[in-house]
């Protein structure tokens, strides 16, 4: 008899044990759908990057150490606050037309483990996949562009906000948060406008010039780190700025804030 109440009682166990591992299995199972990501960019290939964040460097004149310093601490700022699927992109002006300017770094931040399910996800793997697929790419690209010794001709500052909007940037933002970091002192200078000849910014502004130029910039958030320029009038450029994006119709006017160095 005693033998018998045994058995059930292991009976039960198992019978309870298997329903347990079913449980779990179909939680896991469907918790867990599965998500394909773009090779290059490690985005999700349906949904898209959830937001944008991106910056330009304007390296058209060589950086002073101070200066180099301070932009690192400013760009390692601004990517912490990419979540995963949050897109990142880098842009060097510098030595090449704008046609030819390729973003440095064109990536969605992951996941690095701190949200890991102890049961079915290892912390210690997520952790070393965001070090290798997205941190250490950023701090190559850093370094190859604060390492720049070179002035260029140029600085078509307007012109590339206008290859970001139509080249790297969605045409329906939505919900979207969207924010362009301009790092740089301002001084315009392309064969469209430049600071550095006798200019009429507002006869510009009203120019078929500036319309061919320009962007739409609706729903999108403008930051401009000023690198401080002790041979211009800094806080005159830093009140063009103001106009000219006015005229882009950005989600706010742009938060500007100097760099010194």
């Amino acid at each position: 008899m005693k033998k018998k109440k045994k058995e059930d009682l292991q009976g039960y166990l198992l019978v309870g044990f298997c329903l347990i591992v079913f449980v779990l299995g179909v939680f896991v199972w469907a918790t867990n759908k599965t998500i394909d990501y773009d090779k290059i960019t490690g985005c999700e290939k349906d949904a898209g990057p959830n937001n944008y964040y991106i910056i330009i460097v304007d390296n058209t004149d060589i950086l002073r150490t101070i200066q180099k310093s301070n932009v690192r601490k400013k760009i390692k700022g601004i990517i912490n606050k990419a979540d995963p699927n949050d897109k990142v992109i880098i842009y060097s002006l510098s030595n090449f037309s704008v046609e030819k300017t390729v973003p440095l770094i064109d990536k969605c931040s992951i996941r690095d483990g701190s949200d890991a399910d102890e049961i079915t996800e290892n912390k210690a793997y997520l952790r070393m996949l965001k070090s290798e697929l997205f941190d250490a790419p950023i701090e190559v690209a850093l370094e190859k562009m604060l390492a720049n010794k070179k002035d260029s001709q140029a600085s078509p500052i307007i012109e590339m906000i206008q290859k970001i909007r139509v080249e790297n940037l969605p045409d329906d933002i939505k919900n979207k948060t969207v924010e362009i970091h301009l790092i740089s002192d301002l001084l315009q200078h392309s064969e469209n406008f430049s600071f550095y000849t006798n200019y009429n910014l507002k006869k510009f502004l009203k120019s078929l010039k500036f319309q061919k130029i320009s962007s739409d910039l609706s729903g999108i958030e403008i930051t401009i780190w000023q690198l401080i320029n002790s041979k211009v009038d800094n806080i005159q450029i830093r009140d063009h700025w103001t106009e000219i994006f006015e005229k882009m119709n950005p989600k706010y006017l742009p938060t500007i804030e100097p760099i010194s160095g």
